[in-house]
């Protein structure tokens, strides 16, 4: 784990997701994830997210609405 995640983490705990996290619990790739934080992904909303430096995190909140919201 790098050092700027331990410390998020630690602030955090694992209410915070890495992009290799939301694609483990979404069973798709890192890509995708990726994709899908940055719209490219035709006809499904933007991940929501923060940037932490170049890191990328997706709260389990933001992805648990975002998840809510695609199902209707």
């Amino acid at each position: 784990m790098l050092r700027i995640e331990k410390l998020v983490r630690q602030r955090l705990g694992d209410e915070v997701l890495s992009i290799g996290d939301c694609a483990r619990l979404l069973q798709c790739s890192r890509t995708h994830v990726s994709n899908l934080i940055n719209g490219k992904v035709a006809g499904a909303p933007n991940l929501p997210h923060a940037r932490l430096g170049r890191r990328v995190v997706v709260k389990r909140e933001w992805l648990e609405d975002y998840l809510e919201q695609t199902r209707r």
